[in-house]
């Protein structure tokens, strides 16, 4: 369907943008869930890809809204949900498998660990090697930075 809808907008000359949220395979899933969203987006091109991370939120979060319903299957045990480093390795594989199109990824939101943006076909290395460069970094350093971005809206 997200095929075949963001043929007929490029036909029609629209510019498109898909929304991808890292986490969202959990621990269990999250290769499967990024090397087909990489798949999706190698075969649809979109102009933009906006990335942002899972965040599961509770009633009583600054959030006003109804507690998410994934809480109910984190609790059950149904749905693990991924670590921090897991979602920076989400989108280092992510990155890497988007092939030569001329989509400006961006990673920008203040809820994400590692900040990238830019063209796939002019700056993936660059990006990778950013990413890179942060998973490089002490153990110590990264839990401390994972914990000091948390998670807000």
């Amino acid at each position: 369907m997200v095929k075949e809808a963001s043929a007929w907008l490029k036909e029609a000359g629209v510019e498109t943008s898909h929304y991808l949220l890292m986490g969202l395979g959990g621990r269990d899933h999250w290769r499967r869930h990024i090397q087909e969203a990489a798949r999706l987006i190698n075969a649809t091109a979109p102009e933009f890809v906006r990335i942002r991370r899972l965040w599961p939120y509770e009633s009583n979060s600054p959030f006003s809204g109804p507690e998410s319903p994934l809480l109910h299957e984190i609790r059950t045990g149904n749905f693990i949900q991924q670590t921090p480093e897991g979602t920076v390795l989400e989108l280092r594989l992510l990155i890497e498998q988007i092939h030569s199109i001329s989509t400006f990824v961006t990673y920008d939101h203040g809820n994400n660990y590692v900040q990238v943006s830019g063209r796939i076909n002019e700056d993936k290395q660059t990006m990778l090697a950013k990413i890179d460069a942060f998973l490089a970094l002490p153990e110590r350093e990264r839990e401390a930075h994972y914990l000091a971005v948390g998670s807000r809206i």
